[in-house]
């Protein structure tokens, strides 16, 4: 080796030094470190060896070291370390003692259940190796574990389980408020979601097609959890069927829209990737927590009106769900709306959203008819299903706003005022006096106006004289509600 050679390679050992040296900084005196570090001051002593006051870049060099050979490594060093605080715990009971009392049997004996299965050493905190180390990048761990050293401790764990506990009671008491407060509301504003309001669906159970007063019995019952429209969950351990690859068949879609929840038989045929069918109405109108009476109103599945005509698309997928959507139109009218669904593996399910050409979306639950067999379960007991098929009602059950049932129920209802601001409207704006305004008998955009989105309960932009006598009918009883 020449010289050149010799004094080129110490020439860039130097500089490469230099460089780390650079990159680590020239040291830091132990105030510096605080100041930088925050609140791992406390690790100066153990960086700074031999005690003269300045942690040099090699010390820093060497702590690095020891940091992964050591995963418990702040643990180790600081073994009375309590677990950081955030906002989220600001308000938790202090110390264990508390937090052991604070916490229902249910949350406390899963604490209990998960220490005795983990803390194999049984000294109050769970460590690598007592479980891989890849177990707290989990994302529950990452939320227990409050100061990310992988070291659970009990009180970690007391300080999660308490956190969970509220939540869920948070979860409940807006659960309460929501469905009783009648506030009209969209059902994906808010905090509204708990999983007790997505109906269980039993893949295990027979398809079968059931009698007209079973089937609508449980179309009811559907149609009462306003959440499977929203945040929906799609039906776990289902098995793997062919029907997945062909929507072919007769279809009840429950859906959520701004104004209101609907339910429709849908009757789809596919050829290879093309898929048509057409849509019958059963239902639209309020939330049945606001109006008691719409489940009243709910027609059997093969009483509906046609409504709409479909085109659509089916995507067969590589992964694990099929996908489809599906373009409706009106035999009269403008209206068009587009419905995009994600199909469960059992081909039995599907889930998904729609959007409208009135400026409305919303999302939606489909059901096979034959597959409402599988949400038998919800009509509970031998007394609440004879109370469904016979279409009464518990007096706790009924509501403030039910609406008479049809034209001439409703035209009774109405005092003189509003009956007769209903026929002066319909006789000015009927032209064509078929006992609905359509467009072009008003501009389309009059349908984009509030009162009109009320009134038009099903948004397709065809105002009949039914939905306005609901329309006044409403306004009557809040005008008297108003008054008292």
């Amino acid at each position: 080796m020449n010289k050149i050679v010799i004094t080129t390679i110490i020439t860039l050992c130097f500089c490469f030094n230099a460089f780390a040296q650079e990159a680590k900084g020239k040291g830091w005196t132990e105030e510096e470190w605080k100041k930088e570090k925050g609140s791992y001051g406390w690790v100066f002593p153990h960086i700074d060896k031999n005690a003269d006051g300045k942690a040099t870049a090699v010390e820093y060099e060497e702590f690095q070291k020891y940091k992964k050979q050591h995963p418990n490594w702040e643990i180790e060093l600081n073994p009375n370390a309590k677990p950081v605080a955030t906002k989220k715990n600001e308000d938790i009971p202090q110390g264990i003692e508390a937090l052991e009392a604070s916490l229902n049997e249910e949350r406390m004996a899963q604490a209990v259940e998960m220490f005795e299965k983990l803390d194999k050493n049984k000294d109050g905190k769970i460590t690598v190796p007592e479980v891989p180390a890849k177990q707290f990048k989990n994302k529950t761990w990452v939320q227990a574990n409050l100061n990310g050293d992988m070291v659970l401790t009990w009180e970690e764990e007391l300080i999660w389980q308490y956190n969970f506990q509220n939540r869920k009671a948070k979860s409940k008491r807006n659960k309460s408020t929501s469905k009783n407060g009648g506030s009209g509301s969209p059902a994906w504003v808010g905090n509204r979601f708990s999983s007790a309001d997505i109906p269980d669906y039993k893949a295990d159970q027979p398809l079968e097609l059931l009698p007209p007063e079973l089937e609508l019995a449980i179309m009811k019952k559907l149609h009462t959890y306003d959440k499977i429209m929203n945040v929906q969950l799609m039906p776990a351990n289902t098995p793997k069927d062919k029907q997945a690859d062909d929507v072919t068949g007769e279809w009840l879609i429950f859906t959520t829209m701004t104004h209101g929840q609907g339910m429709h038989k849908l009757t789809l045929k596919q050829q290879e990737d093309k898929i048509t069918g057409t849509l019958e109405q059963l239902i639209y109108g309020p939330y049945p927590w606001i109006d008691a009476g719409v489940l009243d109103r709910i027609k059997p599945a093969d009483s509906g009106k046609l409504k709409g005509n479909f085109t659509g698309l089916f995507k067969k997928s590589e992964s694990k769900h099929n996908l489809f959507y599906l373009h409706r139109t009106n035999p009269e009218g403008t209206f068009e709306a587009i419905f995009s669904a994600v199909l469960s593996v059992d081909g039995q399910t599907a889930i998904g959203t729609l959007v409208n050409s009135s400026g409305m979306h919303g999302m939606m639950l489909m059901v096979r008819r034959e597959a409402l067999s599988r949400y038998k379960h919800l009509l509970g007991s031998d007394t609440a299903q004879q109370t469904e098929l016979t279409g009464t009602k518990a007096p706790s059950e009924a509501g403030v706003d039910d609406i008479p049932q049809g034209v001439k129920a409703l035209e009774a209802a109405l005092n003189e005022e509003r009956m007769a601001q209903a026929v002066a409207m319909f006789e000015k704006l009927d032209k064509n006096k078929d006992g609905k305004i359509t467009v072009p008998e008003v501009p389309e955009k009059q349908f984009q106006n509030k009162v009109w989105i009320q009134a038009n309960l099903n948004g397709d932009m065809i105002l009949t004289w039914e939905e306005e006598l609901i329309w006044q009918y409403n306004y009557q009883k809040k005008k008297a509600g108003k008054s008292k």
